[in-house]
C-alpha cells in the first residue's frame, strides 16, 4: 500500500508543477523604469530567444546573448529564461545550477524553486544523497515562506494576475508531497532520518495522517536493530487508521491500514485485547503519552506463568497451613484424651 500511496502523491506533484509550468508564455516583458537594454542589438538578440518556442534553438540563442553581452542589466530576465528552458530539454544538472544561481540573489524566485523540484524528481539518474538534501531544503523553504513566494509583488514576469493568484492554492500541498517523495527515496536506507523528519513535521501539523503512516513505517523499519521502536510504530499506524479529521487518509485507506494494524498488533501482543482502546487513544492524539506501552506476547506469557506460579504457591501455602492446623488439632485432641484417661 505504501508504494501506491507514494505513487499517487508523485502524480499530484507532477500535476501541480505542470499547472505552474503551463502558465508561462514567451513574450518580451514591457520595459517601464526597468533595467535597460545596452543597445538595439542586445534587444533583438534576446527577443529572438524569447520568441522561439523550440527549447533547443532557444537555448542556443540564449547562449549567444550571454556570449555577446556577458554583463547586462537584464540579467534576471536571462536567468529566468535559462531556468525555464533547461527543464524542457530534461537537463537536470543545468536546471539546478541555473536555479541556484538565481536563488543567491532572489531566494523567493518561484521559477528557480520550481526548477529544483522538477529537476531532482524527474530528471536526475542517479539521484545522489546531496540531491535529496537540496530538494528537502527547497521544499522546507517553500513551506515556510509561502506568503513571500506567492505574493503579488513576486509574480514572475509572464504570469497574469489571475493565474498567479490561483497558483498559491495549487502549489500549497506540493512541499508535503515533495517531502513524501523524498521519504520514499530514503525508505530502507535512512529510516532514522525519516523518523526525525516526520516527527518534526507532525509536531508542526499533527493532522497529517499520511505522515503518521510514514513515521510508523520508518519506526518499523528499524525494528531489527531497535526492537523498542515497534510499540510506537503500532501507535502511529493506529493514528493513521483511526484519525478521521482534516487531512486524514481516505476511508478505504484507513480500513486497509486498520486491517494491517490488527494483524501486527495481534502478532505482537498475542491477541486483539486492547486494540480498540489503542485506536481510540490514537484518534485523539498525534503522539502517545510518555508512559505508553504495549506488552508483547512473550511478556504476556511470562506474566501469566508468574501469576500461575504465584497462585500455586499461595494454594500450596494454604494447603500447608491447613495440614498443619489439622495435625495440631489432632495432636491437641490426643493430648486431651490422654489427660482424661490419667484421671
Amino acid at each position: 500500500m505504501s508504494k501506491k500511496f507514494v505513487r499517487n502523491l508523485r502524480t499530484m506533484v507532477t500535476m501541480s508543477l505542470a499547472f505552474a509550468a503551463c502558465a508561462i508564455t514567451f513574450t518580451l516583458p514591457a520595459q517601464d523604469k526597468q533595467p535597460q537594454w545596452k543597445d538595439r542589438e542586445e534587444y533583438d538578440t534576446a527577443d529572438a530567444a524569447f520568441k522561439d518556442a523550440n527549447a533547443t534553438t532557444r537555448l542556443q540563442k540564449l547562449d549567444k546573448w550571454k556570449e555577446k553581452y556577458p554583463a547586462t542589466e537584464q540579467i534576471q530576465l536571462r536567468q529566468d529564461f535559462y531556468v525555464i528552458t533547461y527543464p524542457e530539454l530534461k537537463q537536470g544538472r543545468q536546471t539546478i545550477a541555473a536555479a541556484q544561481d538565481i536563488l543567491k540573489d532572489r531566494p523567493n524566485s518561484f521559477l528557480a524553486l520550481r526548477g529544483i523540484l522538477v529537476a531532482v524528481q524527474s530528471m536526475l539518474n542517479p539521484i545522489e544523497p546531496a540531491d535529496l538534501d537540496l530538494l528537502q531544503r527547497t521544499a522546507e523553504y517553500m513551506k515556510a515562506n509561502e506568503a513571500a513566494i506567492y505574493a503579488p509583488t513576486n509574480k514572475p514576469f509572464n504570469y497574469d494576475d489571475k493565474t498567479w493568484a490561483a497558483l498559491a492554492t495549487q502549489m500549497k500541498p506540493v512541499p508535503l508531497q515533495t517531502m513524501t517523495w523524498i521519504w520514499g527515496q530514503r525508505k530502507g536506507k535512512d529510516d532514522a532520518r525519516i523518523e526525525a523528519d516526520t516527527t518534526k513535521y507532525l509536531k508542526e501539523d499533527g493532522t497529517q495522517a499520511a505522515v503518521s503512516y510514514l513515521l510508523a513505517g520508518a519506526l518499523l523499519g528499524q525494528n531489527k536493530t531497535n526492537p523498542e521502536k515497534q510499540v510506537p510504530a503500532l501507535y502511529h499506524y493506529a493514528r493513521a487508521a483511526a484519525y478521521d479529521g482534516a487531512n486524514s487518509l481516505p476511508a478505504a485507506t484507513r480500513q486497509t491500514v486498520e486491517k494491517s494494524l490488527t494483524n501486527m498488533y495481534t502478532q505482537y501482543h498475542g491477541s486483539a485485547d486492547g486494540l480498540k482502546e489503542l485506536l481510540a487513544m490514537a484518534k485523539g492524539s498525534t503522539f502517545p503519552p510518555a508512559d505508553f506501552s504495549i506488552k508483547s506476547d512473550s511478556e504476556m506469557k511470562i506474566e501469566a506463568a508468574a501469576k500461575e506460579l504465584t497462585t500455586k504457591r499461595k494454594d500450596a501455602a494454604k494447603q500447608l497451613a491447613k495440614n498443619v492446623a489439622t495435625e495440631l488439632a489432632a495432636l491437641r485432641s490426643e493430648e486431651h484424651t490422654a489427660e482424661l484417661q490419667s484421671h
